[in-house]
Parts: C-alpha cells; structure tokens; sequence
C-alpha cells in the first residue's frame, strides 16, 4: 500500500531540511510504502523512482536518533551503488559486507551535534574484525574474507534484536532439529540442534533492491544533481567526507573512456564498398548498385602464457559490457599467431574455448586483420602489452586495453584495466 511520508521520517526530514539539506533532498523526492512483511526497511527502484519500503513496526520501536541513522544507511547504499558492485557475489553475504562498511561511516556521522546511531542488531566492521578480519572498510575486501569464513558464522535478518550476538544459534543444517533429511542425527550440530558462532544481523532489508537499467541509475542520480546544490547545513562527520569524494570530479573510467574512442568508429559508414541489388543502380542500368559496407569493431585476446586465467576472465567480463552497444564484432584469440577467430555475440564466452598459451606476438593479427577483415575500422587489444613493438598495422586504427601494465602504448590508444572498487 502506497502512503505519503511516514511520521518518523517526516519528523527526520522536517529537521534535516535546516540542519542537513543535502541528505533532506533524497527524503523529499523519495516514494514510501508501508510493508509489513519488509520486517525493517529497504531502499529500491519503482517505476523509474526511488522508493522507500518500510515496517510500521519497526520505526515504531527504534529511537529518533535511530531512525535518522537507518535513513542515512539507506541513503548510503543508494550511492554506494549496491546492485552494480553486487556481480556474481553471494547476495545475502556482500549485504552484510557493505552493511558493516556503512554502519560504520553513519555511526561516525553527526547532525547537529546529534551522533547518528544503527539500531542494536545491525552488523559492524568490530564484529568482524573480532572474527580475524583486519582489511580496509571495502565492501569486496570484507566479502571475500566473509565467503573464506562462511563456516565461523550465520546471517540473521534485520530485525534489531541484537542477533549480532556470540551464542549458541539453531543449526542452519537441521533448522534446530538435530535430525537430518533422513530421520538421522545431524552430522553438523551432532543432534543437539544448536551451533555454536557469531550470527551477523543486516540492519535492513534489500529484497527491495533490484537491477538497475540506464533509467533508474538516471533516477538515482536526478536525486543526487538536485541534492548536490543544497548546504550539508550542520552535518559533518563519516558519512559527509564519504559522499564528498564520491561526488568529486574523478578521472573518466576506463570502460567510459573505451566507449568513447570506440563511438567514432560506429557513427557512419566504413570506407570498403560492396555491390547489391537492394540499392538502385544510379544510372539505371539492371546492374547492382553500390554502397559502402558498415564498419566493425575487431576484438582480440591475448591468450599467450603471460596473461593469467584470471585476466582472460576479466577481458570476457569487460567484452560481455560493450557488446550490447556494437552489432559487428568479431573475436580472435592469438599468441604468436591467430588461434581462432570468430564472430561474437552476447553471452558467447560461456561457449568460447580459450586457444593459445605460447610465446606473444601481435604482428599475425594485425596481417590477419589486413588481408582478411577488409571493413575493420578499429582494433581493440586486450592484452598485458608485453611483446614487441616493432609492428607494421598497416594503417589500422589500434586501441590497446592494457592489464597488469601501467605503461601506454608506443602507437595508437591505451586504456588500463584496473579493478573499480
């Protein structure tokens, strides 16, 4: 059921409209739902609009002081990009992850000489560091060390119940049972029914959360355009320094910057012409008539020992990101000599066969590409750079997507693939 603005959070807003205007904005242009089955709160997408579901319980039995605490966490995960870092991660583990990293910064955060708190159940980085951890407040760095320990701990959900608590938990294996699926003593608690470990509380819930599209990162991000000319009024602390480098003008990504020298090769015709019938002869005669052939875009892969398997996944991850936005494309994976090439399509790494693993030498592709792939208008590399650059490209536009190597190019462009935490 839609409703206006819940009492709790007006109260919150009215207050942050005088002492903290930036974070008041997201409350202003945000839509509220009331859900009993959310059990806390939960920030997400609708229709191309921010929206706020919410337990009318749950505010209920949280202090004011908590409330302003949960609406910065929420705020927090909208700009910390939660479904776009998310991946191929376990979801209910990189929750808890970017939870702790936020609890942290919104309990070091202060309005109006108020000190933001979380309500008692929610994740913090002390919970974790008490289980080993002692990495940077990263929401990746903390997962990983999570996933690594996953046998060292339970996850409960956000109910503010101070789950977060060391003790003995019902086993996850037996839901409590201490019987398993076929009547026997569970192996894992040895019938007791009880395991013993941390249990790791979120401090809301993010089933609300979905993908995001072009359309509602745009949504997203008119909130932030219109918060950006507000004061931060009173605030200070963790959570302004935070969103003031987030906001600040950073050196164009790498992805963006690869677009954007792959946009001039796709927005006209190429310069190879072909005969066909379905275009008019100019001087009528019954003859084909002659147009010029659309360019492509020629990718190729580095497969030689050099490049780990963990690059050449990385290279199929960022070709899977550019695909959508180029129609021709064609692969060629090669070494010292062309291994393979084919035309790609979305998806195509899952069926791809990785050909290659000698020495490095990008001399063949560039002939290859030269006397075979006439209408090529650019080629794209992803490689670490390490060979010989003696080469002949035979007029070739070359853009090289450098890994593991901080180096440019001797001829054409370089971009460097590096890990966007």
């Amino acid at each position: 059921m839609k409703l206006d603005m819940p009492q709790e959070i007006s109260r919150t807003c009215i207050k942050w409209q005088s002492e903290a205007p930036f974070f008041a904005e997201f409350l202003l242009r945000t839509k509220y739902y009331s859900e009993p089955e959310v059990g806390t709160i939960g920030v997400g997408i609708k229709n191309n609009r921010v929206c706020m579901w919410y337990s009318k319980e749950f505010l209920k039995n949280i202090s004011e002081i908590e409330v302003e605490g949960v609406l910065m966490h929420e705020i927090l995960h909208l700009l910390h990009k939660f479904n776009e870092r998310l991946g191929g991660r376990d979801k209910n583990i990189f929750n808890i992850a970017q939870d702790a990293c936020i609890n942290e910064i919104v309990e070091g955060t202060h309005i109006a000489e108020r000190r933001l708190k979380i309500p008692q159940g929610g994740v913090k980085m002390s919970y974790i560091e008490d289980m080993g951890y002692n990495g940077k407040y990263i929401s990746e760095k903390v997962y990983d060390f999570l996933y690594e320990n996953a046998d060292k701990y339970t996850i409960g959900s956000g109910s503010g119940s101070g789950e977060d608590l060391d003790g003995d938990q019902d086993c996850q294996e037996c839901n409590g049972t201490g019987k398993d699926d076929n009547g026997d003593q569970c192996k894992k608690c040895n019938g007791t029914g009880k395991e013993q470990g941390k249990k790791l509380s979120t401090t809301d819930n993010h089933s609300t959360q979905n993908d995001l599209g072009e359309l509602e990162k745009q949504a997203i991000e008119e909130i932030v355009k219109n918060a950006k000319v507000k004061s931060w009024g009173s605030a200070s602390g963790s959570a302004v320094s935070t969103i003031k480098e987030l906001l600040k003008t950073k050196k164009i990504p790498w992805r963006e910057k690869l677009n954007r020298l792959l946009a001039k090769y796709v927005s006209e015709p190429g310069g190879v012409y072909e005969n066909t019938w379905s275009k008019r002869n100019r001087r009528g005669l019954p003859l084909p008539g002659i147009r010029k052939k659309s360019k492509q875009i020629v990718l190729t892969i580095d497969t030689s020992g050099s490049v780990g398997d963990d690059d050449i996944q990385k290279f199929f991850g960022q070709i899977e990101k550019i695909i959508k936005d180029y129609s021709q494309i064609h692969l060629i994976q090669w070494d010292t000599e062309v291994k393979s090439v084919s035309k790609y399509k979305k998806g195509d790494w899952k069926r791809i066969k990785v050909s290659g693993r000698g020495g490095t030498s990008f001399q063949p592709v560039l002939d290859y590409v030269h006397n075979n792939l006439k209408s090529t208008s650019a080629l794209v590399n992803f490689t670490d750079g390490y060979f010989s650059w003696g080469l002949d490209t035979h007029g070739l536009d070359t853009i090289w997507a450098f890994i593991n190597n901080d180096s440019n190019a001797p001829i054409g462009k370089t971009v460097h693939i590096i890990d966007e935490e």
